[in-house]
């Protein structure tokens, strides 16, 4: 039984696997990436960048797009 509560903590270290801020960009081109994380059952959260962004979630994993590309940071 511990064995299964360890590996569920582990699970959900993270509130979201992927975190996207949006700079600048196709939308569409922007979907299209989401869509395809969470085809890959990522959790996946976008919000709009800002130079102090600060949030109470935590991510595995955080993306800026920009020009239509993702920088990972």
């Amino acid at each position: 039984m511990d064995k299964l509560y360890t590996n569920d903590i582990a699970k959900n270290e993270y509130d979201f696997d992927i975190l996207i801020l949006y700079k600048s960009g196709d939308e569409k081109i922007l979907l299209s990436k989401v869509q395809s994380f969470i085809k890959e059952n990522k959790k996946v959260r976008t919000d709009i960048y800002s130079d102090d962004y600060n949030t109470d979630y935590s991510y595995r994993e955080k993306y800026i797009f920009e020009n239509d590309v993702l920088i990972n940071s």
